[in-house]
C-alpha cells in the first residue's frame, strides 16, 4: 500500500443527501465511486488501513495509483489518442450557411460586425456551384466510411424567404442521403417554410426567444426596428403542431437576466409544455463578444438566479445549458447507458464539426465565421473537394492534455479545456484552457446525480472506468497507438481491450 497514492485527477466530493458516504470522482478515467466518509483520510494517504476489498476496488478503478504525475498525464494523452482513433470519431457534423444575411439586428449579436462589409456581401446566397461541390464532398466522406450525423442550417438567418431555393436543395440532398437536419433559425419566416419541413427529416429546430414580449422585442428586432416576439411565438406553435422538435434557446446577459425567469410561465400559458417535442434552455451569451464586459454573466450567475426565482434544483440543472450538458455527460455514463465520460476536446469545433460559409470558405467554429483569421480552408469548386490549410490542425489538435494550464486539472476529460475563442480573447492564444465557471457547475451537478444514483441502486461503483483500459494495454500496443496514422490498425488494437464497451463499435 505504501507504493500507492491518490490519483492526481481524483476529487473527493460530498454526496448529496447520503449520510456517512463520500464520492471519489476521477475526471480523467471517468470513475465515480462511493466510499465511507470514515475512510477518506486513509484514501488520501494511499490506502493505508483500508480493508482489502475496498483497496482492490480503488486500485482497479484508478483512484489509487502508482503512476507519477508525468505518467498519469501520459495516460490522459493515450486516452485522448484512443478517443481520436475510436470508430465513433468517424462521425462528423457539417454546418451549411446559405447566406450571411439576416432580417434581425439583435443588439448583442456577435455577428453584427458583418454589417460593415456591406449589402452586396451580405445579400448573396450560396450558389448552386458551391452546393454541388459541398454535396460531392459529402458523398466522398460517405464512401470513405465517415458518418455524417447531422447537417446544420445556419446563418445569418438560413430561413429567409429569399433562401428558399437553396434550403430546398439542401433538405432534398440530405434526405436522399438519409442525413438528419438541424436548423438554427430566428423563427420569423418559419411559416414560409412549413410546407417543406418534415418531422422525419429534421432532428430539431433551434429558435431563440429572449424574454417576455417587451424585453424580447428590444433585443431581437427586425432590420426595420419592428418587434418579432408574437410572430415567432405563433410560428413555434405552428411547427410544434406539425410534429417538429423545437429547442427553444434564451440568450442571457445582465440586461435580461431577471426578466427571462418569467418565460417558463409563458411557455405553459401558450401550451408549449404539453408537447413532448418541446424543450427550452437558458444560455449565457459569449462574454468575449459583449461590447460592454460588465453586461456579461457567468453560467454560475445564471444558474443561481434560476434557483433564486423558485426553480427547483432538478429543473434548473435540466434547463441551464452548461449544467444540463454535465448532467447528460456524467449521468448517462453512471446509468451505464454509455461508456465512461471521455471528452478531451471542449466542443465540436475541435472534434467533429465543419462549417461551410456561402462562398465555400471553411471554419470549424460557427461563432467565428466571416473572421478571416479563423478560416481553416476553402471549397475547391473545380475538384469539388474541401482543401484545408495549416489552421485546421491547430483546431483539431486542441485537446485538454496539451493545454498548459489543464495538465493538473481533474476535470480535464469532462471539460475538454473550455472554449477556444474565449481563451484566445482572454489570453491571446487558444493553447490555454478557459475555465469559466465549469468547476462550480461540475461540483454542483455530480454529487447530485451520483447521490441520486446511489440511493436508487445502492451500488458503490457508478459506471465504468477507463483505467481498466490503460492498465491492460501492453507497452507495445501503447507505442503503436501513439504512432499509428491508421484508424483501422488502432481499432484492431482497441477492440482487444474494449470488450465491455462493445456499443462503441458500429
Amino acid at each position: 500500500m505504501a507504493d500507492y497514492h491518490l490519483s492526481r485527477y481524483d476529487m473527493i466530493l460530498p454526496l448529496e443527501e447520503v449520510e456517512g458516504k463520500a464520492l471519489l470522482a476521477n475526471g480523467v478515467y471517468g470513475a465515480y465511486d462511493v466510499v465511507p466518509l470514515s475512510c477518506i483520510d486513509s484514501i488520501k494517504s494511499g490506502g493505508e488501513w483500508l480493508d482489502e476489498e475496498l483497496f482492490e476496488r480503488l486500485k482497479k478503478r484508478g483512484h489509487l495509483v502508482k503512476e507519477s504525475a508525468e505518467e498519469e498525464l501520459k495516460n490522459a494523452s493515450l486516452l485522448t489518442r484512443c478517443w481520436w482513433l475510436l470508430p465513433y470519431r468517424a462521425i462528423m457534423d457539417l454546418v451549411i450557411m446559405p447566406t450571411y444575411n439576416c432580417n434581425f439586428r439583435c443588439d448583442y449579436c456577435y455577428e453584427r460586425k458583418r454589417l460593415e462589409k456591406g449589402n452586396e456581401w451580405l445579400g448573396h446566397s450560396m450558389s448552386d456551384e458551391v452546393l454541388d461541390a459541398v454535396f460531392d464532398q459529402i458523398d466522398e466522406y460517405i464512401r470513405q466510411g465517415r458518418h455524417i450525423r447531422n447537417v446544420f442550417l445556419y446563418g445569418g438567418e438560413p430561413l429567409l424567404r429569399t433562401n428558399k431555393k437553396q434550403v430546398e436543395y439542401i433538405i432534398n440532398a440530405c434526405h436522399d442521403r438519409e442525413i438528419k437536419l438541424i436548423c438554427v433559425t430566428n423563427g420569423y419566416d418559419l411559416d414560409q417554410y412549413i410546407d417543406i419541413l418534415e418531422p422525419d427529416w429534421f432532428d430539431f429546430l433551434q429558435i431563440t426567444v429572449d424574454g417576455p414580449k417587451e424585453v424580447h422585442d428590444k433585443r431581437r428586432f427586425l432590420a426595420g426596428g419592428q418587434g418579432s416576439y408574437e410572430k415567432i411565438m405563433k410560428n413555434i406553435s405552428l411547427v410544434l403542431e406539425k410534429g417538429l422538435r423545437v429547442h427553444l434557446r434564451t440568450n442571457i446577459n445582465r440586461s435580461n437576466l431577471e426578466s427571462v425567469m418569467e418565460l417558463p410561465k409563458e411557455f405553459e400559458k401558450r401550451g408549449f409544455l404539453k408537447y413532448p417535442n418541446f424543450y427550452w434552455y437558458f444560455k449565457a451569451t459569449i462574454g468575449c463578444f459583449e461590447d460592454d464586459p460588465n453586461n456579461a454573466i457567468t453560467d454560475l450567475e445564471m444558474y443561481e438566479t434560476m434557483k433564486a426565482f423558485g426553480m427547483d434544483k432538478k429543473t434548473a440543472l435540466q434547463h441551464c445549458m452548461l449544467y444540463g450538458q454535465i448532467t447528460r455527460r456524467v449521468g448517462g455514463a453512471i446509468a451505464a447507458e454509455t461508456y465512461p465520460p471521455l471528452r478531451p476536446a471542449a466542443c465540436g469545433a475541435e472534434a467533429d464539426m465543419l462549417v461551410v460559409d456561402p462562398d465555400g470558405k471553411l471554419y470549424t467554429c460557427w461563432d467565428v465565421v466571416s473572421m478571416e483569421e479563423y478560416t481553416v480552408g476553402y471549397t475547391d469548386l473545380e475538384a469539388k473537394r474541401f482543401r484545408f490549410d495549416l489552421n485546421f490542425p491547430k483546431w483539431r489538435g486542441r485537446t485538454a492534455d496539451r493545454l498548459e494550464n489543464c495538465a493538473d486539472c481533474p476535470m480535464m476529460m469532462v471539460c475538454g479545456g473550455g472554449c477556444a475563442i474565449e481563451s484566445d480573447h482572454a489570453y491571446g492564444t487558444m493553447d490555454k484552457g478557459f475555465c469559466g465557471t465549469f468547476k462550480e457547475a461540475f461540483e454542483e451537478v455530480v454529487p447530485y446525480i451520483c447521490g441520486n444514483k446511489y440511493k436508487e441502486s445502492g451500488e458503490d461503483e457508478l459506471g465504468g472506468s477507463w483505467y481498466d483500459l490503460i492498465g491492460n494495454i501492453t507497452d507495445e500496443d501503447k507505442e503503436t497507438l501513439f504512432s499509428t496514422m491508421s484508424q483501422l490498425e488502432a481499432q484492431d488494437i482497441l477492440k482487444k481491450y474494449l470488450r465491455r464497451y462493445k456499443r462503441i463499435f458500429r
